[in-house]
């Protein structure tokens, strides 16, 4: 789908297309769905669970080593985090249901996602333990078996069989 985060793993590490900091912070959070949902499939049955997480608008430094636009929109943003961010303790809270409820395992592979204003779909701005991601681009297990395969590659490890 047009305008949603979509990997290229022709050309992960952009040698080949020019570098964008939010184009590479999209890509990472779809990689991360899809590593998730493929590591949950590999590990059926073994008592361990994988997930992804999204703690929401955390307060943080996020965008502050990005392009000048993107520290201007930021510095702008920051008087106003404190209204429409979660503290550290609220973001962590998302992580923290995912190691500790006896729920989770039940959706080992899973998206959970704490509130978030910055979801495009509005529908989606509720979160959820777990949600279904809003975007089709981190539903696809062909792309997340060959990104975990390339991943194995890359730190120069033996492929599992």
């Amino acid at each position: 789908p047009k305008n949603r985060p979509q990997l290229v793993l022709d050309d992960l590490n952009y040698e080949r297309r020019e570098f964008s900091n939010m184009r590479a912070y999209g890509e990472a959070k779809v990689a991360t769905v899809l590593y998730a949902k493929e590591l949950a499939e590999r590990l059926t049955g073994t008592g361990v669970s994988a997930f992804s997480v999204h703690p929401g608008w955390a307060r943080s430094n996020f965008g502050s080593g990005g392009s000048l636009p993107m520290r201007i929109v930021m510095a702008i943003m920051r008087p106003l985090s404190r209204y429409v961010s979660d503290s550290n303790e609220e973001s962590a809270q998302t992580t923290l249901h995912c190691l500790l409820s006896d729920d989770a395992p039940q959706h080992s592979g899973a998206y959970f996602s704490q509130w978030s204003i910055l979801y495009r779909d509005k529908e989606c701005r509720a979160g959820g333990w777990p949600m279904e991601t809003p975007n089709p681009n981190a539903k696809n297990m062909d792309t997340a078996r060959r990104l975990v395969a390339m991943s194995y590659d890359l730190v120069g490890l033996d492929k599992p069989s």
